[in-house]
Protein backbone atom coordinates (compact mmCIF):
# COMPACT_ATOMS: atom_id res chain seq x y z
CA UNK A 1 0.00 0.00 0.00
CA UNK A 2 1.31 3.54 -0.65
CA UNK A 3 2.27 5.94 1.62
CA UNK A 4 -0.17 8.39 0.96
CA UNK A 5 -2.94 6.23 0.74
CA UNK A 6 -1.60 4.74 3.89
CA UNK A 7 -1.52 8.42 5.57
CA UNK A 8 -5.05 9.06 4.42
CA UNK A 9 -6.45 6.12 6.06
CA UNK A 10 -4.62 6.89 9.03
CA UNK A 11 -6.05 10.46 9.27
CA UNK A 12 -9.93 9.15 8.79
CA UNK A 13 -9.36 6.02 11.24
CA UNK A 14 -8.10 8.79 13.48
CA UNK A 15 -11.33 11.23 13.07
CA UNK A 16 -13.88 8.62 14.09
CA UNK A 17 -16.73 7.49 12.48
CA UNK A 18 -19.62 8.86 14.05
CA UNK A 19 -18.83 13.14 12.35
CA UNK A 20 -21.57 15.49 12.93
CA UNK A 21 -21.67 17.44 9.51
CA UNK A 22 -19.53 20.34 10.31
CA UNK A 23 -16.67 17.62 11.26
CA UNK A 24 -16.92 16.46 7.45
CA UNK A 25 -15.18 19.46 6.22
CA UNK A 26 -12.55 18.94 9.28
CA UNK A 27 -11.92 15.57 7.83
CA UNK A 28 -11.44 17.21 4.20
CA UNK A 29 -9.07 19.19 5.56
CA UNK A 30 -7.06 16.94 7.36
CA UNK A 31 -7.16 14.48 4.60
CA UNK A 32 -5.67 17.21 2.07
CA UNK A 33 -3.15 17.90 4.51
CA UNK A 34 -2.18 14.74 5.19
CA UNK A 35 -2.01 14.10 1.43
CA UNK A 36 -0.15 17.79 0.46
CA UNK A 37 2.75 15.92 3.11
CA UNK A 38 2.56 13.09 1.88
CA UNK A 39 6.01 13.60 0.67
CA UNK A 40 7.64 14.76 3.71
CA UNK A 41 10.07 11.92 5.49
CA UNK A 42 7.79 12.62 8.30
CA UNK A 43 6.15 9.49 10.04
CA UNK A 44 2.35 9.21 8.90
CA UNK A 45 1.28 9.34 13.18
CA UNK A 46 2.95 12.74 12.86
CA UNK A 47 1.41 13.85 10.04
CA UNK A 48 -1.85 13.92 11.01
CA UNK A 49 -1.11 14.92 14.20
CA UNK A 50 0.28 18.32 12.85
CA UNK A 51 -2.80 18.73 10.38
CA UNK A 52 -5.26 17.90 13.21
CA UNK A 53 -3.19 20.34 15.28
CA UNK A 54 -3.45 23.28 12.61
CA UNK A 55 -6.97 22.53 11.71
CA UNK A 56 -7.88 22.77 15.37
CA UNK A 57 -5.97 26.32 15.14
CA UNK A 58 -7.86 27.44 11.95
CA UNK A 59 -11.03 30.03 11.92
CA UNK A 60 -14.09 27.46 11.18
CA UNK A 61 -14.81 30.33 8.58
CA UNK A 62 -11.23 29.46 6.92
CA UNK A 63 -11.17 29.45 3.37
CA UNK A 64 -7.83 28.69 2.46
CA UNK A 65 -6.56 24.85 2.42
CA UNK A 66 -3.94 24.25 5.76
CA UNK A 67 -1.18 24.14 3.76
CA UNK A 68 -1.45 27.53 2.31
CA UNK A 69 -2.74 28.95 6.04
CA UNK A 70 0.32 28.00 7.99
CA UNK A 71 2.46 30.03 5.40
CA UNK A 72 0.78 33.15 6.98
CA UNK A 73 1.07 31.91 10.22
CA UNK A 74 4.44 30.17 11.15
CA UNK A 75 4.55 30.57 14.74
CA UNK A 76 1.06 28.33 14.58
CA UNK A 77 2.88 25.99 12.40
CA UNK A 78 5.79 25.22 14.45
CA UNK A 79 3.66 24.86 17.63
CA UNK A 80 2.08 22.28 15.85
CA UNK A 81 5.06 20.51 14.74
CA UNK A 82 6.70 20.41 17.82
CA UNK A 83 3.27 19.09 19.23
CA UNK A 84 2.75 16.64 17.03
CA UNK A 85 7.29 15.51 17.03
CA UNK A 86 6.65 15.37 21.08
CA UNK A 87 3.54 12.73 20.64
CA UNK A 88 5.41 11.00 18.90
CA UNK A 89 8.73 10.97 21.05
CA UNK A 90 6.10 10.51 23.99
CA UNK A 91 5.42 6.89 21.93
CA UNK A 92 8.57 6.22 21.76
CA UNK A 93 10.27 3.13 23.71
CA UNK A 94 12.29 3.70 26.62
CA UNK A 95 15.39 3.29 24.69
CA UNK A 96 14.37 5.86 22.09
CA UNK A 97 13.97 8.32 24.58
CA UNK A 98 17.36 7.64 26.01
CA UNK A 99 19.18 8.01 23.29
CA UNK A 100 16.92 12.00 22.28
CA UNK A 101 17.45 12.92 25.93
CA UNK A 102 21.88 11.90 25.21
CA UNK A 103 21.37 13.94 22.09
CA UNK A 104 19.85 16.74 23.59
CA UNK A 105 22.65 16.91 26.13
CA UNK A 106 25.53 16.24 23.67
CA UNK A 107 24.19 19.75 21.43
CA UNK A 108 23.11 22.03 24.76
CA UNK A 109 25.31 24.86 23.70
CA UNK A 110 23.90 24.83 20.13
CA UNK A 111 22.97 28.07 18.83
CA UNK A 112 19.50 26.71 17.95
CA UNK A 113 16.44 26.53 20.44
CA UNK A 114 15.94 23.21 22.50
CA UNK A 115 12.76 22.83 20.32
CA UNK A 116 15.37 22.67 17.16
CA UNK A 117 17.24 20.43 18.84
CA UNK A 118 14.71 17.88 20.14
CA UNK A 119 13.04 18.08 16.43
CA UNK A 120 16.66 17.07 15.03
CA UNK A 121 17.55 14.52 17.65
CA UNK A 122 14.14 12.79 17.14
CA UNK A 123 14.72 12.98 13.43
CA UNK A 124 18.19 11.20 13.86
CA UNK A 125 16.65 8.72 16.11
CA UNK A 126 14.47 7.57 13.62
CA UNK A 127 16.44 7.47 10.82
CA UNK A 128 18.63 5.04 12.83
CA UNK A 129 18.36 1.13 12.91
CA UNK A 130 16.51 -0.19 15.72
CA UNK A 131 19.92 -2.24 16.60
CA UNK A 132 22.46 0.96 16.30
CA UNK A 133 25.16 0.35 19.35
CA UNK A 134 26.05 4.03 18.95
CA UNK A 135 24.76 7.32 20.39
CA UNK A 136 22.88 9.83 18.07
CA UNK A 137 26.06 12.18 18.24
CA UNK A 138 28.52 8.82 17.10
CA UNK A 139 26.31 7.98 14.28
CA UNK A 140 25.67 11.40 12.80
CA UNK A 141 29.64 11.66 11.81
CA UNK A 142 29.27 8.71 9.13
CA UNK A 143 25.56 9.60 7.90
CA UNK A 144 26.44 13.11 6.85
CA UNK A 145 23.13 13.22 4.06
CA UNK A 146 21.27 12.02 7.33
CA UNK A 147 22.15 14.79 8.92
CA UNK A 148 22.13 17.23 6.31
CA UNK A 149 18.01 16.03 6.31
CA UNK A 150 17.55 16.26 9.72
CA UNK A 151 19.34 19.70 9.78
CA UNK A 152 16.56 20.28 7.14
CA UNK A 153 13.62 18.82 9.02
CA UNK A 154 14.33 20.74 12.45
CA UNK A 155 14.90 23.99 10.95
CA UNK A 156 18.54 24.14 11.61
CA UNK A 157 20.53 26.27 9.80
Amino acid sequence: MSYKIHAIIFAFAMMGCSLAQSDIYDVKWIARCVRDNADSRLLPEVVNNYCSCMNNKMDDNETLSIMHWKDSHPQESSDCLSWAMSQKISQASSDDKKWIAQCMRDNADASVSPDVVSKYCSCMNNKMDENETRSISEWEESHPNARAACDRESGWR
